[in-house]
């Protein structure tokens, strides 16, 4: 029988790609800022946590996230993603 953290890591290691998959590519188009999308997705932070970081309405956050972001706007949010990852704060 598997533990927990195993049957996580085994749920992680099937899902997490494909579900990366389906971020890069959607309806036959590539989503926008697919690094951002993915590193929230791995990490299980929430995107209205990310805006709720940057000050911002979760659906603002949205139609941000629309067109491709400027690299140093995606660094400033991949850094809020892994803060918030390292910090334990994943509400529902």
């Amino acid at each position: 029988m598997l533990c927990s953290q195993q049957q996580q890591a085994v749920v992680a290691n099937l899902i997490i790609p494909q579900a990366a998959a389906a971020v890069k590519q959607k309806r036959g188009v590539i989503l926008k800022n697919s690094r951002v999308r993915i590193a929230a997705m791995e990490t299980g932070v929430k995107l209205w946590q990310v805006a709720e970081r940057l000050g911002i309405n979760d659906g603002n956050l949205s139609r941000k996230l629309r067109r491709e972001l400027p690299q140093e706007e995606q660094e400033r949010i991949l850094k809020i993603i892994q803060e918030l990852a390292g910090g334990g704060q994943h509400e529902e």
